[in-house]
């Protein structure tokens, strides 16, 4: 018998983080390529990915047409959700990648992240005490 003893907590936790990580990456390239001409701009939708992965991280398979899908999608074909930028800002080019916009996103999910690393610090933190409790 397999016992978890963070109860998939730690893996959700984790699967956020590397989520958030590659966010991250996907603004900053935008923000590096925004004046490159043709440049396709895109992001990680990371709510999305999580409401469709269970605790282990894996992708749920659909097995009914109500379900909600999974799998693989983007232009990557990332093992999470890549979208790429509204063309309603397109000037013919590509698409034109608002700076502030993409500033403000760029916060916003560093915030996300240092949340999601502090709530993982709290976990292990309550596990470590318990061990400590156990040997006394």
């Amino acid at each position: 018998m397999k016992v978890d003893i963070f109860g998939g907590v730690v893996g959700t936790l984790e699967r956020a983080l590397n989520l958030r990580a590659a966010r991250h990456g996907a603004l900053l390239s935008n923000l590096a390529n925004m004046d490159n001409p043709n440049y396709r701009g895109f992001d990680i939708m990371v709510e999305e990915e999580m409401r469709k992965t269970d605790s282990s991280g894996l992708i749920m398979k659909v097995s009914h047409p109500g379900h909600i899908a999974g799998g693989l999608a983007g232009p990557g074909k990332s093992p999470f959700v890549e979208a790429e930028l509204e063309d309603a800002y397109s000037d013919g080019k590509g698409v034109l990648i608002d700076r502030d916009k993409t500033m403000a996103e760029l916060s916003r999910n560093h915030l996300m992240y240092t949340a999601t690393v502090r709530i993982m610090a709290k976990k292990l933190e309550g596990l470590k005490q318990a061990i400590q409790d156990g040997r006394s």
